[in-house]
């Protein structure tokens, strides 16, 4: 689909599929090892998907919903992004907001760097591995976590493990005064969370 004005469902079963330059919404549904690949889509996005399917999604200026299960889900340059993912694997870069990000026993890179909001809150529930890349000043929360915060590793940014322990470690300030993101995370016992810092 190259250029498509209007409204695209579309359900598939294995095989591949590339959307550009579309205007309009599209609702894709994706199974038995389908692989979706678009770029530049001016309009909401529905992905859902699940049986080993894998989708590459880049440049959505509108909102992207996207139910992941058991599958792959790169995305980038997405303004607004609902996000739920099971037992899969996702990588996000260059998110401007979200609205949900739910994931259970998944493995998440999630590139906060360049989003626009000054906080955000995260769970990391058992047998997940979630890392952050936040731009600098960062503050890391982890108000309940493992003892001693077993499975917390956090490098660059300030670190207070429970919601009454002295900050550590980062950064307060950056050169041109811009207060510190602040990232707020609950972890699971068999959770793992891992949060760098970075100008």
């Amino acid at each position: 689909m190259d250029g498509v004005r209007g409204n695209v469902k579309a359900e598939l079963e294995g095989g591949d599929a590339f959307a550009e330059s579309t205007r309009g919404s599209l609702d894709v549904t994706a199974s038995t090892g389908a692989r979706i690949t678009a770029e530049d889509l001016q309009g909401p996005l529905v992905l859902r998907l699940r049986e080993d399917s894998e989708a590459e999604i880049r440049q959505v200026l509108d909102t992207l919903t996207a139910k992941v299960h058991s599958s792959k889900f790169f995305g980038s340059g997405i303004n607004n992004l609902d996000l739920v993912a099971t037992e899969s694997v996702v990588t996000l870069e260059n998110i401007q907001r979200m609205t949900r990000f739910k994931v259970d026993q998944s493995e998440v890179e999630l590139d906060l760097s360049q989003t626009e909001e000054q906080k955000f809150n995260l769970k990391v529930p058992d047998d997940s591995y979630v890392r952050v890349l936040l731009y600098s000043p960062c503050r890391v929360r982890v108000r309940t976590s493992a003892e001693s915060g077993k499975g917390v590793d956090v490098t660059g940014c300030e670190l207070q493990i429970g919601t009454t322990g002295r900050w550590r470690g980062g950064q307060l300030r950056s050169i041109d005064g811009r207060p510190p993101f602040m990232l707020i995370a609950d972890v699971g016992d068999t959770g793992e969370l891992r949060v760098q810092g970075g100008p």
